[in-house]
């Protein structure tokens, strides 16, 4: 079995939450080329701000929700509704991104029964995630669960 990188966990794990954020936020704005135009902009802004040390580094995970949390912001600071219609298309489209969001919610809650059960797998119990003490400790075991995740599917195929 291949040595298993703490890294190559968390990246994974990184790579799965920013695929299903991804998906949820091309399905929000599919059509809304505004909200999409801000947010390849914010992602632009953030990683400057992050190369010139101005914010902590970040996952592209992170980086894509906080990037879509600026355009979200910056479209609640710019918008007013005029009409009870503007009024109920905002309501709308509040509905939708909850039904998005519960997918989403939905999704992750799959991937960490996975990453639990890959961690059953490495023989880590209830006991052991009680002792998790820091946000690196639970980082360390989400890096282990996916490592384990992608290597049990390496041996399936």
């Amino acid at each position: 079995m291949p040595e298993t990188r703490l890294s190559n966990i968390v990246q994974a794990l990184d790579q799965q939450e920013f695929q299903v954020k991804l998906a949820a936020l091309e399905a929000a704005y599919d059509g809304d080329e505004i909200r999409q135009q801000l947010l390849d902009e914010a992602v632009d802004l953030l990683k400057v701000a992050e190369a010139q040390g101005e914010v902590a580094p970040m996952t592209d995970s992170g980086m894509l929700s906080a990037a879509a949390q600026l355009v979200e912001d910056h479209i609640a600071a710019n918008t007013e509704p005029e009409e009870e219609g503007e009024e109920k298309t905002a309501e709308y489209e509040e509905e939708e991104e909850e039904e998005l969001s519960k997918e989403a919610a939905e999704e992750l809650a799959e991937l960490g029964a996975l990453a639990g059960e890959a961690l059953k797998v490495a023989g880590i119990t209830e006991e052991d995630l009680e002792k998790v003490a820091t946000e690196e400790e639970s980082e360390q075991l989400g890096r282990l669960a996916a490592n384990i995740l992608l290597e049990l599917d390496a041996e399936e195929e």
